[in-house]
């Protein structure tokens, strides 16, 4: 039997933005919830991002196979085909790129794929745990310990992105695994969230809101009291039963 899941989403373009480019889902009856990113350097990124949500989510309802890694990725790569597709038909041609971070709760296990900066959290007993890596210039530096995590919300090299949807033929995402708990909560997030955040904020925000609309809610608000630089998009889900 699978486990029970109640979530939020919330979006909100930022402060300095004029749109939105990110795009998200969440899905309590599937247990999948999905962020993505638009690169903000394309004409279309918001195109980009809905294609990323979209497309992965329905490539998951139709390959229902039972290795889960492979269906996952399988559901990024169409995602990644799509939005190449679809950048080689504007006019004129441009290169369409988005990120992706896709969070499926199945049976007493979480699954995570992950392209770029977006990021997935899970908070446990009081512990919040980056569960993604970011796939940019300055997450390298934090990895070989040359920054700390918050140094990469300034680094100069923070949206120096090394890997995303739409760029590369062949898209190689990562993946974690592991088991889940009653009232695990995970967030899924733009940078818009994690550029004004740092990570001890992220995981009082999560610890202190007892639903998860609620703490959509105070990302997308204190994401935009401390500067709304980007796009801010939240979601929460929890592990009820």
């Amino acid at each position: 039997m699978g486990r029970t899941c109640a979530s939020s989403m919330h979006s909100h373009p930022g402060r300095v933005a004029k749109k939105n480019d990110d795009a998200a889902l969440a899905d309590d009856a599937r247990r999948l919830y999905v962020v993505s990113d638009g690169v903000g350097s394309c004409r279309d990124a918001s195109l980009a991002s809905r294609i990323a949500v979209e497309t992965s989510s329905q490539a998951l309802l139709s390959t229902p196979s039972p290795d889960i890694r492979k269906t996952l990725a399988w559901a990024a790569r169409e995602a990644n085909r799509r939005i190449q597709e679809a950048g080689r038909s504007t006019n004129p041609p441009q290169v369409l790129a988005a990120t992706l971070t896709l969070l499926l709760i199945r049976d007493e296990d979480f699954h995570v794929l992950h392209v770029g900066d977006t990021r997935a959290y899970l908070l446990r007993e009081g512990r919040l745990l980056l569960v993604t890596r970011d796939h940019s210039v300055a997450f390298d530096q934090y990895w070989k310990g040359a920054i700390t995590i918050d140094d990469v919300r300034s680094h100069p090299n923070q949206n120096v992105l090394t890997r995303t949807l739409g760029t590369a033929e062949y898209l190689v995402p990562d993946f974690t695994d592991g088991p889940v708990r009653d009232r695990d909560r995970f967030l899924l997030c733009s940078d818009g969230v994690t550029k004004e955040l740092d990570q001890e904020r992220i995981a009082t925000i999560l610890a202190q809101e007892s639903s998860p609309a609620g703490a959509c809610r105070r990302f997308i608000d204190e994401a935009n009291a401390a500067g709304g630089r980007d796009n801010v998009t939240a979601v929460v889900a929890d592990v009820v039963g």
